[in-house]
């Protein structure tokens, strides 16, 4: 059968066969185009590679640029920028992560203290903030909070600015760093004057004055001194502050750093406006204004103008002054540093005053309060801001402690080992120390022991001894009917009974000391009350011995005590001074507030004590032994030892000072709460 041709299906597959070779003559051009794109990129890398210096080389160079950034940022702060910023890029480029956090902080400085852009400043001051703490580099880190803070002072954020200067101070003080630590106090002292805490401000300043001085840092003394200034100046303490003043200008002058002279004028001429000294301050504003618009510093000419408005409106130069105040008031308002726009702002309305012009200074009060305001508002998203930001900061800190946690994993199993051995060895350890307790405490329950039976057998046997040869002497004298001798010696039955009780007292009252029986109970009680007992309980004794007795109080309240234990600590001392001081002598008993204590002072002008003897007045082995009194009285030995015992137990100290021939004086002191 013969076929009939398709001239349709013929166009059809022309035109695809068209298409097809279309498509694959622009892929055979792309793919041209493509190696040579490739040939001429790796010709490109290559010479790049070729260009690109080694790692050390560029360290290198990005130290030499920020240590140029550092030292040109007070004389040429725009080349110091330029020189930071590509440090910094180098920095990036090359991943060095520690150049990172220490030029972000310089970059962020001169936007903070040169350019006076804060927003740029606190960029800077967080990329430090989260590469630092990457790179747990603490010093940075805290310098980083510490610049935050300078930023929050400046914006007017007093909370933010205390809460960033306390985190900053307690990392360098974690790492012992002295210049850091003078950082933080000089912000958290500048924070705090800015709310008004004015004795914590000076507390710091002079903390962080001291530690620049130690480190020997001429610059940072002058700093801190000039706030010091500044500081009394706003709590108008004026000699003071001229004095502060004047220590800061001299400093600067000697190490010729010229661009904080101007301030130092400035707080001199407020000390002179306050003074109404209106010449002189006038003199010292336009030196200073000067001096900074020579300098470009438009930041510290704020203060210079504001203060010339002050003194030119008391010299009634009105429109002088007005000029200046406008002045201050624009330059505040174009920087657009919070601090200085308020303290413009806050001026105003005194200048007006000052002229007497009361309806513009109420219209000036209205614009400072609405100026605040605002300023509030913006200090509240900053707040929130900057909230967000540190979670973001601690997010990624969290991520970096994960990873190092899971880095030590290993590490921390011989750890736990280790701990387990060093368990095992101080139990060990806290047994043997416990026996080696209990055998001490064993021989000295021995020693107490031996002591108590050596004073029974000694002076507990004389005045019974003693009573049963009188007695023996009484009865033959009663047969004999002699009443004279009778009475004579009754009488001396009588004082050994006396001196046998009193033995019996101190022995118990030691042995109770000595086993630990006696416990401390305070309560609030009147020391005069206790003064009357003691003066009635011992007037019969001192009228025998012709001695006057006096007691002291200067206590006007009640205190708090163990009534008891300071009873049974007089009655020793006062008795211990009466047995040692001749008939017509004087002891007094004082007592007194010294400093938090309560101070009970016994003083004799009896015969004193040897000074050899005074060195071992409280130790055991010197009162164990017995001396006789003026008037051949025995004693127990204990007297001073329970007082010493009975003190201490008290939460109070005993102390004795003492002169051969003209008496002692024993002085006890305990916590007056």
């Amino acid at each position: 059968m013969l076929k009939v041709f398709d001239f349709s299906l013929y166009l059809s597959i022309k035109s695809r066969t068209l298409l097809l070779m279309t498509r694959l003559y622009k892929i055979f051009l792309l793919a041209c185009f493509w190696l040579f794109s490739v040939a001429t990129y790796g010709h490109d890398v290559d010479n790049s590679n070729q260009k690109r210096i080694s790692k050390p080389n560029a360290l290198k160079q990005i130290k030499e640029l920020g240590d140029e950034c550092w030292r040109l940022r007070g004389t040429n702060p725009d080349s110091a920028l330029i020189l930071g910023q590509k440090a910094l890029s180098l920095a990036y480029q090359y991943q060095i992560t520690s150049e990172i956090s220490r030029l972000s902080n310089y970059v962020g400085v001169l936007f903070l203290n040169y350019k006076y852009d804060t927003q740029q400043s606190i960029i800077y001051f967080h990329k430090c903030l989260e590469s630092s703490i990457k790179a747990h580099d603490s010093i940075q880190t805290a310098f980083a909070y510490n610049n935050l803070g300078d930023v929050c002072l400046v914006s007017g954020n007093i909370p933010l600015a205390i809460e960033y200067a306390k985190n900053s101070l307690a990392i360098f003080q974690s790492i012992h760093y002295q210049v850091g630590i003078s950082y933080g106090y000089t912000n958290l002292a500048l924070a705090y004057r800015e709310k008004k805490d004015y004795v914590f401000a000076i507390k710091y300043l002079f903390k962080a004055k001291k530690i620049w001085e130690d480190v020997g840092n001429e610059t940072g003394t002058g700093l801190v001194l000039l706030e010091i200034a500044r500081t009394y100046d706003r709590i108008n303490e004026l000699k003071q502050s001229m004095k502060y003043y004047q220590l800061a200008y001299s400093k600067f002058h000697d190490i010729n750093r010229f661009r904080f002279v101007p301030e130092c004028l400035n707080g001199m001429a407020n000390v002179y406006r306050k003074q109404a000294q209106f010449g002189r301050a006038l003199d010292y504003y336009n030196r200073a204004l000067d001096i900074n618009r020579k300098h470009k510093n438009n930041f510290a000419s704020i203060d210079n103008l504001i203060g010339k408005a002050l003194v030119l409106a008391n010299l009634n130069k009105d429109q002088s002054g007005i000029e200046s105040m406008d002045a201050a008031i624009q330059l505040s308002e174009t920087l657009g540093v919070n601090i200085k726009i308020m303290d413009a702002y806050r001026a105003a309305p005194q200048f007006y005053e000052i002229l007497g012009d009361y309806k513009e200074s109420i219209i000036c009060y209205s614009r400072f309060v609405r100026k605040y305001d605002s300023l509030m508002l913006v200090q509240k998203a900053e707040l929130i801001s900057e909230m967000e930001d540190n979670f973001k900061i601690v997010q990624s800190l969290h991520k970096s402690e994960d990873e190092v946690r899971f880095q030590k994993i290993t590490k921390y199993y011989f750890l736990i080992i280790s701990l387990l051995m060093l368990a095992l060895f101080v139990v060990f350890f806290y047994r043997f120390r416990s026996y080696r307790k209990l055998s001490k405490q064993l021989k000295q329950s021995n020693l107490t022991k031996d002591k108590l039976f050596s004073v029974i057998a000694h002076d507990l046997k004389s005045p019974f001894n003693s009573s049963l040869g009188f007695i023996n002497l009484l009865i033959a004298e009663l047969e004999k009917g002699n009443y004279e001798k009778i009475k004579k010696f009754a009488a001396y039955v009588k004082q050994s009974s006396e001196e046998s009780v009193n033995l019996l007292d101190h022995l118990m009252s030691w042995s109770r000391a000595q086993t630990g029986r006696i416990a401390y109970n305070p309560a609030s009680f009147s020391l005069n009350n206790l003064f009357d007992e003691l003066a009635k309980f011992l007037e019969s004794k001192a009228k025998k011995d012709e001695i006057q007795l006096e007691f002291k109080s200067f206590l006007k309240k009640d205190i708090i005590g163990d009534q008891d234990l300071l009873r049974t600590i007089l009655l020793n001392l006062i008795s211990n001074a009466m047995k040692f001081t001749n008939n017509g002598g004087l002891i007094q008993v004082i007592a007194r507030n010294h400093e938090s204590n309560i101070q009970i002072q016994i003083i004799d002008n009896g015969i004193g004590i040897a000074e050899e003897q005074l060195k071992h007045i409280f130790t055991e082995s010197s009162n164990m032994q017995s001396t006789l009194g003026v008037r051949n009285e025995q004693g127990t030995g204990l007297g001073l030892n329970i007082c010493f015992e009975l003190i201490h137990i008290h939460q109070g100290s005993i102390m004795a000072d003492s002169e051969l021939g003209k008496g002692s004086v024993f002085t006890i002191e305990f916590p007056a709460s």
